[in-house]
């Protein structure tokens, strides 16, 4: 019966808009039970807003580690996920799938209202909310108790440059806004009890996934207390094709062999335009500390330019409207920027997206 009504509160708290092409669902997206991840831990912080075109350029980022996440059952449509020494529990409801909770030597819990984690389908512009409550023990002398409400949103999607160098289209970013009050009581329960303290807090977590790929391309979580959002921790790890070990994925694989035999026959226009429509030199001049974009176009076209370091931080940018026939030219004065190393410009406009780095 508790199972039921959680499955209810989850599904009842599912808020979602119409989607002409899903790029998250069940049979593609959802954890798997023997499933082994090696996420690598990056030095990017996203800076890139809501909306379409968008550029994730994780080219020349820093590695400082890396973990080992697996996936193993918990019974009947549940599986537990375990990262270093803690182990989350998650389970299917559904199209849903929901956060049951977390244990480890320290702390535990466990959601009588539970988190929906991803629902099928999900698109760009679709979105979850709903509240989750959760109770269980600290320190094994305190009682914990978490509640609080939650938003995710397929609010962008674009193009993702690997630190392998791969570019990948299609990439969708899930944005989670968490806000939540952890109180501590003194004994079992928080009947009865004298309550010593509590704690207010926002987290961001964004999560990128692609056709093809089961599991999230690059992950980041970032953590502040409230009311004043100081930030205690950042973190960001990426999931390489290499950096998993899994069974069999026939629907994903046959996405990506469907990709590749697209590209080659040149019927996937994302990744294969016909022609292309800008056409561009990049120089630089050490001593005027600039770099300057030649182009010309095809076709009228919208173009962005941006100047940007390697962990995504965003410096300049700007948008022209291009016409065919004339030569032109965009130059970046990047004398000002606040560190020597390696910095890379993005042209994007359409369906076009190019990459170029420099170092100062």
């Amino acid at each position: 019966m508790k199972r039921f009504l959680q499955c209810v509160i989850a599904v009842a708290a599912v808020l979602t808009t119409m989607s002409m092409r899903p790029v998250i669902d069940k049979e593609r997206n959802f954890p798997r039970c023997g499933d082994v991840l090696t996420l690598r831990d990056v030095s990017y912080a996203d800076t890139a807003g809501s909306g379409e075109n968008r550029i994730w350029d994780l080219s020349g980022v820093d590695e400082s580690g890396k973990k080992t996440l697996r996936f193993e059952s918990a019974g009947r449509d549940s599986l537990s996920c375990i990262v270093g020494r803690t182990r989350y529990l998650y389970y299917v409801c559904g199209d849903t799938l929901l956060c049951g909770g977390f244990e480890n030597n320290l702390s535990d819990m466990v959601y009588e209202k539970a988190e929906a984690v991803l629902i099928s389908t999900f698109d760009y512009g679709r979105s979850i909310s709903g509240e989750f409550l959760g109770s269980g023990r600290y320190a094994d002398r305190m009682h914990d108790e978490r509640s609080g409400h939650y938003h995710t949103e397929a609010d962008a999607r674009g193009v993702m440059i690997t630190p392998d160098g791969d570019t990948i289209p299609d990439v969708l970013r899930l944005v989670t806004d968490r806000y939540s009050l952890n109180l501590l009581f003194r004994g079992e329960s928080a009947d009865g009890s004298c309550r010593t303290d509590s704690l207010p807090v926002y987290e961001k977590e964004c999560r990128w996934y692609a056709p093809g790929h089961r599991y999230p391309l690059l992950m980041t979580k970032d953590v502040f207390t409230l009311p004043y959002y100081r930030q205690v921790s950042h973190t960001a790890r990426y999931l390489s094709l290499d950096g998993q070990e899994s069974a069999a994925d026939p629907e994903n694989e046959a996405i990506l062999l469907q990709n590749a035999v697209d590209t080659v026959s040149g019927r996937n226009a994302q990744t294969m335009p016909p022609a292309p429509v800008v056409d561009y030199t990049m120089t630089q001049d050490k001593a005027a500390q600039t770099v300057t974009i030649h182009y010309s176009v095809s076709r009228p076209i919208d173009l962005l330019f941006v100047l940007s370091d390697v962990g995504g931080i965003v410096y300049r940018s700007e948008q022209r409207r291009c016409i065919p026939g004339e030569e032109s030219e965009k130059v970046f004065d990047y004398g000002g920027l606040p560190y020597s190393g390696s910095y890379g410009v993005n042209i994007s406009g359409g369906r076009e997206r190019y990459s170029e780095k420099f170092y100062r």
